[in-house]
């Protein structure tokens, strides 16, 4: 799976109906006479290796995982990331960079209930004159009203690392040497933590999904 949501409806339940119908998938090959039902393996590129593990939980008889550009940090952390990949690769200094990290975090926060709609709105509006507003991922200056409408309040503090102490299969960790999308060297050494498989860098091209 690439690009699932995790909280279109409600975070980790969300993960959990996603991950059921990975598994129900799954069952379903292993009912055909012509496939090995226990060599079955699960592969996730992207937001999907944040489900595939979930599968491989909640159906035992999995019998390994391939993880591709994997993020080992929560979507706002992930987010934050390609923001500033994205400014300074247009050539934007730290303190634009410094500012525009600012108001994620100031966005967030709103979503967290920490800070008032008119306040944060008032400062997006303000922002949106800066040369560095496109390219730090703040969308329109119209906050939405119920954040509990937006799938962003459910999935921006998913942990994708917890699912981990669920997990016994053997697991392969592919990562380009670089990603715009996840940092690599983070994702790697937050994995290697969270679990006692070895992760591995393949000498693959730069790419958020590679081929292999």
């Amino acid at each position: 799976g690439e690009a699932v949501a995790l909280g279109v409806v409600g975070g980790a339940q969300v993960a959990d109906r996603v991950g059921g119908d990975g598994v129900a998938a799954a069952e379903m090959l292993a009912g055909r006479p012509d496939i090995d039902p226990y060599r079955i393996g699960v592969y996730g590129v992207s937001q999907g290796a944040w489900l595939a593990p979930i599968v491989a939980a909640r159906r035992p008889a999995t019998a390994c995982i391939v993880v591709v550009s994997g993020s080992g940090i929560s979507p706002a952390q992930q987010m934050d990331y390609t923001a500033e990949r994205a400014l300074r690769d247009a050539g934007f200094g730290d303190a634009a960079v410094s500012r525009a990290l600012a108001l994620r975090g100031r966005v967030n926060d709103y979503y967290r209930s920490r800070l008032p709609r008119t306040t944060v709105q008032d400062e997006l509006k303000a922002a949106r004159r800066e040369p560095w507003y496109s390219r730090a991922y703040l969308g329109d200056d119209d906050l939405v009203e119920d954040v509990t409408q937006d799938k962003w309040y459910y999935e921006m503090d998913y942990d994708p690392l917890d699912i981990w102490k669920e997990v016994t299969q053997p697991t392969l960790f592919i990562f380009p040497d670089d990603d715009r999308w996840v940092p690599v060297a983070t994702s790697m050494a937050a994995y290697r933590s969270a679990t006692a498989t070895r992760v591995t860098s393949g000498a693959i091209r730069p790419s958020h999904s590679p081929r292999v």
